[in-house]
């Protein structure tokens, strides 16, 4: 039966609770027999701030399915690093409202109740499938993905939580980033070493990017930073949209085209 989660009490300006406090939160779910998957929909801009505070023992001692979007790429990743346990990332908002909340992704929730639906019920590929990916570089790529959005991703940089990029799949989509800001972060992860020891990289929705430059901006952007010869894709069908995938940060991809 689904339950309302806790900690969304007025504190201050920038989060409903004290970081230590939200981690227990968190933690009290692992621990929780009678829960069986935990739907985090906070998002926002300061998930990275309980990481400290988790009980790990608790949550490896528990393993269950954490799913979350956007900062969320934050715990989605850190908990699959700990853990090994795949995690997903989605936004289970997609079953609640036909519009989104986010101004740079208004448009219609499409198939995604549908899509869950099928997954959930019926076992088939439902919100994971991704049928729209094409080859920017290489011609295929095989591993076990993860990532989620560039900014996000790049907290845990210098972390015990930043995920193994060897041999796997690096996924990266952005909202609000510019141009310029693609570009910085798409290299400090070359800084990081990232595009040496990852099998390839699937680059999903830049939304504001996408926007005010065109759907190229990314691919020339790409082309100018990533200098390895690592095979690199493109598909629009997981980020920050309505009607966004799910990816499975942990579970095996094979991509060919």
């Amino acid at each position: 039966m689904p339950a309302a989660g806790r900690g969304n009490r007025p504190h201050n300006p920038a989060h409903a609770a004290p970081d230590r406090e939200r981690a227990e939160i968190l933690s009290g779910y692992f621990r929780d027999p009678e829960i069986g998957a935990i739907f985090d929909v906070s998002g926002g801009s300061i998930a990275n701030g309980v990481l400290g505070y988790l009980e790990w023992d608790a949550i490896r001692g528990n393993p269950k399915p954490f799913v979350g979007y956007s900062d969320l790429s934050t715990l989605v990743n850190s908990i699959h690093t700990v853990t090994g346990e795949p995690t997903y990332l989605w936004q289970i908002l997609a079953l609640g409202s036909r519009e989104s909340a986010w101004e740079d992704a208004k448009e219609d929730y499409g198939d995604a109740r549908e899509r869950f639906e099928a997954t959930v019920l019926r076992g088939e590929p439902g919100i994971f499938e991704l049928d729209d990916v094409r080859f920017l570089q290489g011609s295929s790529m095989a591993g076990e993905l993860v990532g989620g959005n560039l900014s996000c991703l790049l907290k845990l940089a210098g972390t015990d939580w930043f995920p193994a990029l060897e041999g796997r799949i690096l996924a990266l989509e952005a909202l609000s980033s510019d141009a310029a800001t693609v570009h910085t972060y798409l290299t400090q992860l070359k800084h990081l070493g990232a595009f040496d020891w990852c099998e390839g990289i699937l680059l999903g929705q830049f939304t504001r990017l996408s926007r005010i430059y065109g759907h190229g901006a990314l691919e020339r952007i790409v082309e100018d930073v990533v200098d390895t010869d690592i095979p690199i894709a493109r598909t629009e069908s997981f980020g920050h949209s309505a009607d966004s995938r799910a990816l499975k940060v942990g579970g095996a991809y094979e991509f060919s085209g």
